[in-house]
């Protein structure tokens, strides 16, 4: 069973209508899990974060609106853990989807319920490079995203890949929320990706990025251009080095396996 969860700050009653409609449209129940809210908030006070940390990987300091997003995805994964779902989708509330989410998901879904080589899949990628195909579900390919791609607005997590983030990612903050997940999931292999996507991006605005601060305007390192050049060259070195040396073990599943199909 697939839960799905749909991050939505309190207030943000456009994004919450909009993201509601397309969901009823797919047949999809949903669970709201209110997002974070940072705005008005010292960034240096906010739960876990350590500004220190993120000027020497990201360059610079975080928004309070990164930070927030970062809490909430991992208060959705939470909720995850405590209910009885085999799998979870988290939605951000800017989202919109693919005539044919529900069916593809479900399909996506039962394939990897017996096949334990994943924590998460990108199912909103606006770019996908470095990937190996594992399996076509019609006109979407279901990928090894060796590079794992940017942005959030639509994740697939299994129970393990939760656990293991909350374990991972729960102690500090030093990155945005796909930052982190581009680092981690590119290191450890196990971050999927649906091409073309399943989720993208809504038009309609956001509540909580019109703050003072700005990525320009924040602490930054007084060698702020090498220290991105150092992490986006770090992840993709990576990148290819697990896109060489990957096996896929796709071995047939034993017979009568839900999974299959």
């Amino acid at each position: 069973m697939i839960q799905t969860y749909l991050i939505n700050l309190d207030g943000s009653d456009e994004r919450l209508a909009a993201a509601s409609r397309g969901l009823a449209e797919q047949g999809l129940d949903f669970e709201r899990v209110p997002a974070f809210d940072g705005r008005g908030k010292s960034t240096r006070d906010l739960p876990l974060y350590d500004e220190d940390a993120a000027v020497r990987y990201m360059g610079r300091a975080l928004l309070g609106s990164e930070i927030g997003c970062y809490l909430s995805h991992m208060k959705a994964l939470r909720r995850f853990l405590e209910s009885d779902a085999a799998q979870a989708l988290v939605l951000e509330d800017d989202c919109r989807f693919a005539p044919d989410l529900a069916p593809k998901l479900a399909e996506i879904g039962r394939w990897l319920e017996a096949r334990p080589m994943w924590d998460a899949v990108h199912v909103s990628a606006q770019k996908m490079r470095m990937r190996t195909l594992l399996q076509e579900f019609g006109p979407y390919g279901l990928y090894q995203a060796h590079h794992f791609p940017m942005l959030a607005t639509g994740i697939l997590w299994s129970r393990a890949g939760a656990e293991a983030m909350l374990k991972e990612g729960g102690g500090k903050i030093d990155a945005a929320w796909d930052n982190f997940l581009r680092r981690w999931l590119t290191r450890n292999g196990r971050g999927l990706g649906v091409w073309p996507p399943l989720v993208s991006t809504s038009n309609v605005a956001s509540d909580i990025d019109s703050a003072a601060v700005t990525r320009k305007t924040a602490r930054r390192s007084a060698i702020y251009g090498l220290r991105k050049q150092r992490r986006l060259w770090a992840d993709r070195l990576v990148a290819m080095k697990m896109r060489r040396s990957f096996k896929p073990d796709l071995a047939p599943l034993p017979q009568g396996d839900p999974a299959q199909g």
